[in-house]
């Protein structure tokens, strides 16, 4: 999960330069049509190779009896999960819409602010990956505290961070922010029977969107009302809650964790 995630992040990197490659000398329109032309000849190749990828079975043939815990969802785990997954795509969502705003502030140029954003979407990719790797060797719950723990504390010290300093703050907090994600998606798998996994996940992903959507709203009312520099307080704490938030998860995974080996 990790890996994928990973790899999806460094399209979104390489994507927007190449973008700009384009745009640059031949205008936007150019690169719409670069990248229109670029996508169907992507799906083009999918659809020819699809013969050599194995894509599984229709649910309906996949056996329930062949799963741990009887095939069904344990739904009290996955609904924590769900939270803890909307409180993070809030925060992501929310930080990289205020981030160069808290840069601004200090006398970045736009050109900056674009460095320092290719530098937090670095971090994010490294972390994506770094997460998932780490997840073979740690818990789901530990892995959240010590990303989302980083992500709380380099949120609120980004107000005063030197310019200088945002460099190095950019790339960590990179790997607070989307690092959190690959341990969240590979445990909806410890939830979900492999026959539910296609709607269970969908609902799972469209619970975080809505904390992408939601959250740039919510945090602009604060900084509307009071400040910025109160919205970025009141997003670090916000953050914080998915530490007490995650522990809820442990006695599920435990039962998860049971139900498997009672079953293999």
């Amino acid at each position: 999960m990790g890996t994928v995630n990973f790899a999806g992040d460094i399209g979104k990197m390489i994507a927007p330069l190449m973008a700009i490659a384009v745009a640059i000398p031949f205008g936007w329109r150019a690169a719409l049509w670069v990248t229109g032309v670029v996508s169907l000849a992507f799906m083009l190749v999918t659809v020819m190779a699809r013969r050599n990828i194995d894509i599984g079975r229709p649910a309906q043939e996949v056996s329930t009896a062949a799963t741990p815990g009887g095939g069904s969802v344990q739904m009290g785990g996955f609904i924590i999960l769900s939270g803890v997954g909307f409180l993070d795509s809030a925060t992501r969502g929310a930080a990289l819409a205020f981030l160069p705003f808290v840069m601004a502030a200090k006398d970045m140029t736009t050109a900056q602010v674009t460095v320092m954003l290719f530098f937090l979407f670095t971090g994010g990719a490294l972390g994506k990956f770094v997460v998932g790797w780490l997840g073979d060797r740690f818990d789901a719950v530990s892995l959240i505290w010590a990303t989302k723990g980083m992500t709380a504390l380099l949120l609120i010290l980004a107000l005063t961070a030197p310019p200088l300093g945002m460099v190095p703050l950019m790339i960590i907090l990179g790997v607070g922010l989307n690092g959190t994600s690959s341990a969240l998606y590979a445990t909806v798998a410890d939830f979900v029977p492999p026959h539910r996994r296609a709607r269970l996940y969908g609902v799972f992903y469209t619970t975080n969107e809505a904390g992408t959507m939601l959250a740039p709203i919510l945090y602009g009312l604060v900084a509307d009302f009071y400040s910025l520099s109160t919205a970025m307080v009141v997003m670090g704490l916000a953050t914080g809650a998915i530490l007490p938030a995650s522990l809820a998860l442990r006695t599920h995974l435990s039962h998860a964790k049971s139900a498997e080996r009672s079953w293999s």
